[in-house]
């Protein structure tokens, strides 16, 4: 019986010490990740894609952000050489001026997310969101087009229309597109 007692003494001191354990290193993760209040901002912004950036970041106890502007920069820098349409030599530029049909165009990760969910949107709205719409945007004079800007007629719009959709697109997971249509 006293066995039994010191046993149960022995649980109960083991579950309140496994408490307090626990307690302690809640307590530590919680001033850890909220920084014991001190909230450090590091503040970066610059210029990119005809426009500028400004991005905050909350440190906490974290204070070592060097290199972290110039990681940002690099990454605006990429996207911007894979998705501007300003940039002749992007590579959405390069597939954009690609005149041959069937021919696969290898992708960054990062544009072949960007055509995936642009994909969905165009499915999910019937086509009513389409990012092929280029021709259409030039023939007004809008973009990057050198045309001037006008309202064009009914028959030239509905001369483009037919070379227009984002179904003539073939995105395959293994990073490459394919035109259905030049």
């Amino acid at each position: 019986s006293s066995r039994n007692q010191i046993t149960g003494d022995l649980g109960l001191k083991f579950n309140t010490m496994k408490k307090y354990i626990y307690e302690t290193v809640v307590f530590f993760f919680v001033l850890l990740f909220t920084g014991c209040g001190i909230q450090n901002e590091v503040a970066f912004s610059g210029k990119t894609m005809g426009t500028v950036y400004h991005i905050k970041i909350v440190t906490g106890f974290f204070d070592n952000t060097e290199g972290l502007k110039h990681k940002i920069e690099m990454k605006l820098e990429d996207i911007n050489n894979s998705m501007s349409t300003y940039r002749e030599n992007s590579e959405i530029s390069r597939f954009n001026a690609l005149d041959r049909i069937g021919e696969k165009f290898y992708v960054s990760e990062d544009l072949l997310h960007v055509m995936t969910v642009a994909q969905n949107i165009y499915q999910l709205t019937g086509g009513a969101w389409d990012g092929t719409i280029k021709p259409l945007v030039n023939l007004w004079g809008f973009g990057n087009s050198k045309n001037k800007k006008r309202i064009p007629s009914k028959s030239e719009i509905q001369a483009i229309l037919p070379d227009i959709g984002f179904s003539h697109i073939e995105i395959s997971p293994d990073r490459y597109l394919i035109k259905r249509k030049a």
